[in-house]
């Protein structure tokens, strides 16, 4: 009788490792938090958390407190050999880069940037690291053997600031005074960089050699838009330029529409009215070029969402918005797209969302086939105050 629970046993693992072919049964997902900002007193969170994703369960492995990656490691990028945080602080004299090795994680290099409020960071080569600094901004720096030398820095002119008091879908009114680059995306042989206060998209030529920036081009978009984030599609190079103000993503092509990174299409994530203090946050494509998704933040205690679109996976098209689901928490401030996990013995995709304002990690599984999300989440486990997710 023993011998015959033995041998149902092992056939059930049999069939379980095959039913699920190179698909990972453990995976791990790094979450960085404002640990104490000034312009937000609720913030309090604890660094960079660890977290370990296995048998359907996930855990907490370790956090990295301030005392290691000093205050706000508020932006998370990766690379084989270290996990890398931008320190958001808006005076300049803790605004920095820092390398943290994996594992165990102790902390290397902390880099000052030269700007103020580092918001995104990025591996652009092998060696060289891009920064934008929300200040005015872009940053380059050189990883390797150990430590880590700033090679270029751009600051983009105050003139370029939008001076267009525009009102937005959700009938805010923005007006910045200076330049605010929010993130820098890898495309060619540069860097593509939304500025959020001068309403256009720059593309930056990065040497791969020195790291020198020189501006390339830049496309102005419509007074209002707040260009935040962009995601490139995989197959066709068309990028997604997601709108924080107006709520929006615009498509942007080389060569593809009659010039040179010239504006495609305009899309509203709502046709209808939306109230006031609504703002978009992050922006994802799935790695097979089928899927596109936005996150949204809601003010107060209302509840953030991800509104999802179908695009065509040879040419990078939008071609329908296939759903709008809840983030299952407030100010759904960034997400990551898991490929590929086992959940109950089978092989599915999970979107990780960190919601800053309800301190929370969500797990939702995801149709590879439809792109459709789960109504209900997966997991949800505490992080206070998150502000971006990565799997590492």
């Amino acid at each position: 009788m023993k011998l015959q629970r033995v041998v149902l046993l092992l056939s059930f693992l049999i069939f379980v490792s095959s039913a699920v072919p190179n698909c990972s049964r453990q995976l791990n997902i790094a979450v960085g938090s404002y640990t104490g900002q000034p312009w937000l007193p609720t913030s309090a969170g604890d660094g960079v958390s660890l977290f370990k994703y296995y048998d359907d369960h996930i855990a907490l492995l370790s956090v990295l407190s301030p005392s290691v990656v000093s205050r706000n490691p508020s932006y998370l990028a990766v690379d084989e050999e270290s996990i890398y945080a931008a320190n958001e602080n808006p005076d300049g004299t803790e605004s920095r880069v820092l390398s943290m090795p994996q594992p165990p994680f102790v902390s290397r290099v902390l880099f000052m940037t030269n700007g103020s409020a580092p918001t995104h960071i990025t591996k652009f080569s092998h060696e060289i690291i891009a920064v934008a600094n929300f200040g005015g901004a872009v940053s380059t720096l050189r990883s390797g053997r150990g430590n880590m030398t700033q090679l270029d820095s751009y600051e983009i002119p105050a003139s370029f600031a939008s001076s267009r008091r525009t009102p937005s879908l959700s009938d805010n009114y923005w007006q910045f005074e200076e330049p605010h680059p929010h993130m820098v995306l890898p495309y060619r042989n540069g860097l593509l960089v939304p500025d959020l206060g001068s309403d256009m998209r720059r593309f930056f030529s990065v040497s791969r050699q020195t790291g020198r920036l020189s501006v390339s081009s830049r496309i102005e978009f419509e007074a209002g838009d707040g260009p935040r984030h962009a995601a490139l599609h995989p197959g066709s190079e068309t990028i997604y330029v997601l709108n924080e103000i107006s709520l929006s993503i615009v498509t942007v092509r080389n060569n593809k529409c009659g010039s040179s990174l010239a504006v495609c299409s305009r899309h509203k994530l709502f046709s209808y009215y939306v109230k006031k203090d609504v703002s978009a946050a992050a922006i994802r494509v799935s790695d097979d070029g089928r899927f596109l998704y936005a996150s949204v933040r809601f003010p107060d205690t209302e509840l953030g969402e991800i509104v999802g679109y179908r695009l065509d996976s040879r040419t990078g098209d939008i071609q329908a918005k296939i759903g709008v689901w809840s983030s299952f928490g407030v100010h759904a401030r960034d997400f990551y797209v898991i490929e590929k996990a086992v959940y109950r013995h089978s092989c599915v995709s999970i979107i990780a969302i960190v919601n800053r304002d309800t301190d929370n990690l969500v797990l939702v599984e995801r149709d590879r086939g439809s792109g459709m999300l789960r109504r209900s989440p997966t997991f949800s486990v505490n992080v206070t105050t998150p502000t971006s997710v990565i799997q590492y």
